[in-house]
Order: C-alpha cells, then sequence, then structure tokens
C-alpha cells in the first residue's frame, strides 16, 4: 500500500508564499473576505482550506507590522540624513561619487557606449557634471572599470545555470 503524501506545514508551503506575493502585490486587500482570496486559487489553497481564514489574516497582521516598521525606518533615516546629509568629499578628499549626478549619467554614457569612443581623460571633460572629477582623472577612470567590470560580471551570473538548491 503506496504511502500516504505527508502535508507540507502552512509556513513553508507554496500556498503561503503566493497568499504573501498577492498581498503585497495588492491583488489582495484588506477588506477582501477570505472566502474570495481562497477562491483566487483554490488549487493552491485547497490543502490547508480548514485553517485557511485564520492563516490569511495572521499573514495580513505579519505583513502590516513589518510595513510599519520599514515605515518607520524610512522615517528614521531621514530625519537622520536631514540633521547630517553626507559630506560633499569623501574620507580621501575625493568628490562624493555615490548618488551624484555624475555616476548617472557616466552609467548611461556606459550603457550608450561612449565610454568606448573616447579615453577617461576626454570623457571627464566632455560634460560639466563631471568637472569635479577634472583633478581626479584616475578616480574617475577607476569608475569607469568598475560599472564596466560589474556588468561584465552580473551578464555572467545571470546566464549561469542554477546548479546548487
Amino acid at each position: 500500500m503506496p504511502k500516504a503524501k505527508k502535508k507540507i506545514p502552512w509556513a513553508d508551503s507554496q500556498a503561503k508564499e503566493q497568499l504573501f506575493r498577492d498581498i503585497v502585490a495588492g491583488k489582495v486587500t484588506e477588506d477582501m473576505k477570505p472566502r474570495v482570496v481562497f477562491a483566487m486559487h483554490p488549487e493552491l489553497y485547497s490543502e490547508y482550506k480548514k485553517g485557511f481564514g485564520s492563516n490569511y489574516r495572521n499573514l495580513q497582521e505579519a505583513i502590516a507590522k513589518e510595513q510599519a516598521r520599514a515605515d518607520q525606518d524610512r522615517n528614521f533615516i531621514e530625519h537622520d540624513l536631514a540633521l547630517h546629509p553626507p559630506a560633499p568629499f569623501d574620507g580621501r578628499g575625493h568628490p562624493r561619487w555615490c548618488g551624484s549626478e555624475a555616476e548617472r549619467l557616466l552609467m548611461q554614457d556606459i550603457q550608450d557606449g561612449v565610454h568606448k569612443t573616447m579615453k577617461p581623460a576626454d570623457l571627464v571633460q566632455s560634460r560639466p557634471e563631471y568637472a569635479p572629477w577634472l583633478h581626479f582623472e584616475d578616480v574617475f577612470r577607476d569608475h569607469i572599470h568598475q560599472i564596466t567590470r560589474s556588468e561584465r560580471g552580473r551578464n555572467y551570473w545571470l546566464s549561469r545555470p542554477k546548479t546548487k538548491k
């Protein structure tokens, strides 16, 4: 006689994962009744029909708590950044790169292939937003190499087959 299929606990189930995705994506709203939510994926939720209502409400509460905590953290960070904005220069005396307009424009130039048509010393002079790096051409060049290296690596990791589970 074949063994009965062992029931996967709700906490580890695909049903919970799907319900989580639906709540976060906004497909399931707070005012929806459990039976309406159940009808969205009855084949997936059927194994958990007995406790579906309480599981649904518990998951909604957990997501709401995490969202409230994330909102509070965001408010704290914004408050602290307003009091102490990042310095215009890093610890080495170079202009701050992270989040700068020059960083965004260089990413665009690299996507457009502009960095292949001119040397870094010429590229740094091509836009007024790059002006703070005129005296730091070696740092600017390193940013170009860093971005191109990360793109090559990203393409490798995205195309690499998943061998481990």
